[in-house]
């Protein structure tokens, strides 16, 4: 559950950096949103990759 709550968190901010970089033109800020996304995605497909793993142990034992 805390990988699923700190993905989210990540996702706020990088919408927000994302926000603000397109709207101000502000090229450091819309980078960081780019780097808070990627935190996303490494987040969120460990995590999907842990349950697959246990979903897939479970059903072969």
């Amino acid at each position: 559950m805390f990988i699923y709550d700190t993905a989210h968190v990540y996702f706020k901010f990088g919408l927000l950096d994302l926000y603000m970089g397109f709207f101000q033109n502000n090229q450091k800020a819309w980078n960081a949103g780019e780097k808070w996304m990627r935190k996303v995605v490494v987040v969120g497909s460990d995590q999907t990759n842990k349950i697959y793993s246990k979903s897939l142990l479970s059903a072969l034992t």
